[in-house]
């Protein structure tokens, strides 16, 4: 029932029922967390077309994490009081090594319908890299129990990553050598439900975190049950990443209209169609790099009264990402722009799903990559949140010195990030999307929601204060770029048309960058006419800060299209909610976004 962990398969494959292995196999440094099974129902499906069907659906964010909290969660007898802190820690840290790779085959593949239909907790690790530290955790809490065991609830959810001092280089021999890093999800995770956890790797000196933490009450208003609301609930979720002292290098040969040595992260086929839950999904090749991810969720589901009717609930999420004095050189032949050197795609892939999902590609070396997540809702509760709901989210990027005499060169190589095929369209809840191809990046991307949906209560006086800030330092960097560089972006093809809720994209391909974004949701949805919602003191914050200072590009025309090329098209039609698309091609960048929400609706 559970997901398979893999040590260092090279190349490795997860096909159908059966586990195929190259030679090779070493043992990495890779932890799995503690796996809960849970039951499944229709309800959430169902309350999916309510909400996409609505116009209030900028709140369903919260809403589809609750109805695929409801999907789960394992129904306990004996019930299991959260009473005391849910803490998860990832303390992770891969210091001084050397690799040399001049040229070798590193692919992870997971298809042939593996884990379609699956139902429960799924941990997959796939790594043919070296010297990585590679995580993934759970800490599941749930509560059926008598009445009376509500209680106060509080979570702890920290990510800590640093790769500090390496030296890697991912040289290709020649054209008449094979060489390739090479990460696929094809038909696979189809009508899965549960959590969802995947990392591939084939890049050296990484560390890859995920997180995970749940803690629900299931009441008699779904699956019979006899949990209580929680009472107070507060939520921390911390990520750091530093990257730092890296020297890094990959050099591809390009011969006859085949490139030796590209890095290619795909996603497709059907992949995670009508998922419904939490899945975080890593897939890496490049080196030097910290890619972490995280998820907080705290949720009353069908419950009655609260032990104590007087609720607060507190939220800080905080992202840091740290990319200091390290040099990346990628070079390539000059040529067409096809085939590319680093190519993320996503591509008919999480069609209709309905939680949250977390997708980071990268192809990149020497960056620093959060993304986030924390939730707390009442999903068709008899009572609401009463009292104060706060909720701060922080990121935070500092991008500096990374100027040595050897530079950040981008010498002929081509990159381009797609999603397409309407990948993503009709999905409900919390999405975030990272792909990157470039070098010495800090990228975060957050969500905090605090959401009552569809309960019989009234909010009534409720304060909501909500508070969204992004920092970002770009200072004393250097970056050269040749001709016969060509960088794209595009999301096209149906990709996220009529989805609901709140999605993040972040696709870059330069260097040097500081890409943020953050958002704060306090919200209240109902179909009661009666409903008053947050009626107290609302406060509603946004903060922006930059400094790009002392930093140095130098540039070489591109002459034969695409060149630098960013494409928007045929995509978000239909969408409600909350929406983020950040784009990048250049370099010595500080790109913020920061939003902040409070909002009651009253649904037809």
């Amino acid at each position: 029932m559970f997901g398979v962990s893999l040590f260092g398969q090279r190349p490795g494959r997860l096909t159908g029922t059966r586990l195929r292995s190259g030679r090779r196999q070493k043992r990495r440094k890779l932890h799995v967390g503690t796996c809960v099974s849970y039951i499944r129902s229709e309800q959430d499906m169902n309350f999916k077309n309510v909400l996409l069907a609505s116009a209030s659906a900028l709140v369903l964010l919260g809403a589809a994490s609750s109805g695929a909290l409801a999907q789960q969660i394992q129904q306990n007898d004996n019930g299991l009081v959260p009473t005391l802190p849910d803490q998860l820690t990832l303390d992770q840290f891969v210091g001084v090594n050397f690799t040399l790779d001049p040229g070798s085959l590193r692919s992870n593949d997971i298809s042939g319908g593996y884990a379609n239909n699956f139902t429960g907790i799924s941990h997959d690790q796939q790594n043919n890299g070296n010297s990585n530290a590679l995580g993934i955790a759970s800490n599941v809490v749930i509560s059926t129990a008598a009445p009376g065991s509500g209680g106060d609830v509080s979570q702890q959810l920290w990510l800590r990553g640093s790769t500090i001092g390496g030296d890697y280089s991912n040289n290709a021999p020649g054209p008449l050598a094979s060489s390739f890093r090479e990460n696929t999800i094809t038909d696979a995770f189809a009508g899965a439900s549960g959590i969802v956890d995947v990392q591939q790797n084939n890049g050296d000196g990484n560390v890859l975190g995920i997180g995970d933490v749940v803690s629900a009450n299931i009441g008699p208003n779904l699956f019979g049950q006899n949990g209580e609301n929680h009472d107070d609930s507060s939520q921390e979720v911390l990520l750091e990443a530093t990257v730092t002292g890296l020297i890094t290098s990959e050099v591809n040969v390009v011969s006859g209209g085949d490139i030796t040595g590209e890095r290619t992260n795909t996603i497709d086929g059907g992949a995670f169609a009508e998922f419904v839950g939490m899945a975080s999904v890593q897939q890496n090749n490049g080196n030097g790099n910290v890619i972490q991810a995280a998820n907080s969720v705290i949720a009353d589901l069908g419950t009655t009264t609260d032990v104590d009717p007087s609720e607060d609930a507190l939220q800080s999420l905080v992202a840091t990402a740290v990319v200091t004095n390290n040099t990346g050189f990628a070079q390539s032949d000059a040529g067409p722009p096809t085939p590319y050197d680093r190519t993320n795609l996503i591509s008919d892939a999480f069609v209709g799903p309905g939680g949250i999902v977390n997708v980071q590609q990268n192809n990149g070396d020497n960056n620093a990559m959060n993304v986030g997540n924390a939730v707390r809702a009442h999903f068709l509760t008899v009572d609401d949140i009463d009292d104060a709901s706060a909720v701060v989210v922080s990121a935070a990027g500092f991008v500096t010195n990374n100027n040595s005499s050897l530079n950040t060169t981008d010498q002929d190589q081509n990159r381009i990030n797609t999603i397409d095929e309407g990948s993503f369209s009709e999905a409900v809840g919390l999405t975030a999307v990272q792909q990157n191809n470039g070098n010495n990046n800090a990228m975060n991307a957050l969500t905090a929601v605090v959401a009552t949906l569809f309960t019989s209560g009234q909010i009534d006086g409720g304060d909501a204060a909500v508070d969204a800030r992004t920092h970002a330092e770009v200072t004393n960097n250097l970056a050269v770029e040749t001709a016969n560089v060509d960088r794209v972006n595009t999301i096209d093809g149906g990709a996220f048309n009529d989805g609901a809720g709140i999605a993040t994209v972040q696709q870059n391909n330069g260097d040097n960058n500081v890409i943020n974004a953050s958002k704060a949701v306090v919200a209240g949805l109902s179909d009661n006419a009666n409903f008053v919602g947050f009626n107290g003191s609302i406060v509603d914050d946004t903060t922006i800060t930059a400094v790009v200072s002392g930093n140095i590009a130098v540039i070489a025309p591109t002459n034969v299209p695409p060149g630098y090329q960013n494409t928007l098209s045929d995509s978000f039609n239909g969408f409600a909610g909350i929406k983020t698309v950040q784009q990048n091609n250049g370099s010595n960048n500080a790109i913020q976004s920061s939003i902040a929400v409070v909002a009651n609706v009253i649904t037809p």
